[in-house]
């Protein structure tokens, strides 16, 4: 009877995909560096994520101490973006010790502190290890001076208020009159842009009844604009003023669409309208309140 032929087959445990075809002392080599990652990237974790002070309760005062001691304590605030804000009021409401732990420091509480300063539009806030703070601030830009009554005020470009003082650096800003203002000079200011040579000759804009606004300019002249059709009203003022010189006229109606009314300055004088200004050309106040 004929024996069976058998084959041995050698059974080798398998390997990973890294170390196939490595030598020992590579493989050895690989799995300390694995190790060392690990535990590099884990007690970074735990340090930034306070687990020591997590889990071991009392013996986060030895944690924060040590780590202090070999600097990972505060030491330097950095601001950027600061142009009209100043550092002394962002140091005051953050409220940061010398020396703080840098992980005690809380980002979001500077982040709510800072963002009620007047000027600040946004800010973003970050860590830089081991010992700095860096704030990044984008602040408002003031588009023109407000007064209702005799106060005045500042308002940005997205026409909110900012609450600060109105003085001199800022007498160049248009100046506008009248309750309500606040929320509709954005408009009227836009599409004067586009004539720069009128927005040149006015001196303030007084707003009228709560829906449309009067041009007082700097030789006396008072131009009515409609509520409605605001940007042809100023193209065909600008016409008016640059082909024609009737020094004469002190008042230009332009309220009704297509046609222009010419008032003398014997029957309409320059200003009908009594406006008391603050001397905000001449000496602008140092301070002011919230007129809302």
């Amino acid at each position: 009877m004929a024996k069976k032929r058998t084959q041995k087959i050698k059974s080798t445990p398998p390997t990973n995909g890294l170390y196939r075809g490595r030598s020992p002392a590579v493989r050895q080599f690989l799995k300390r560096l694995g190790f060392c990652v690990f535990g590099v990237c884990f007690v970074g974790g735990s340090l930034y994520y306070k687990l020591p002070q997590k889990l071991f309760g009392y013996g986060a005062d030895v944690v924060r101490t040590t780590l202090s001691e070999q600097g990972f304590a505060y030491d330097n605030l950095i601001v950027e973006g600061m142009k009209r804000t100043h550092f002394d009021d962002i140091w005051t409401v953050i409220s940061i010790d010398d020396g703080e732990y840098i992980f005690d420091i809380s980002l979001s509480d500077i982040h709510r502190a800072v963002s009620t300063l007047p000027w600040v539009k946004s800010v973003s806030v970050r860590r830089q290890l081991p010992d700095k703070i860096i704030l990044h601030l984008t602040e408002r830009e003031p588009s023109f001076i407000w007064q209702k009554d005799t106060t005045l005020c500042l308002v940005d470009t997205m026409g909110k208020v900012i609450p600060t003082a109105v003085d001199q650096k800022f007498a160049h800003l248009p100046h506008i009159i009248g309750a309500g203002a606040d929320t509709r000079a954005l408009p009227l200011l836009n599409a004067l842009k586009k004539f720069p040579q009128l927005l040149k000759q006015v001196k303030v804009s007084l707003f009228v009844s709560k829906r449309r606004f009067d041009l007082h300019l700097k030789n006396g002249l008072v131009v009515q604009l409609p509520e409605i059709g605001l940007h042809a009203a100023l193209e065909k003022l600008d016409q008016l003023l640059q082909s024609t010189d009737k020094p004469w006229v002190g008042r230009i109606d332009l309220r009704i669409k297509g046609k222009v009314f010419l008032t003398p300055f014997a029957k309409h004088p320059g200003n009908p309208v009594k406006i008391k200004l603050p001397a905000v050309m001449k000496k602008m106040p140092s301070s002011q309140g919230d007129p809302t």
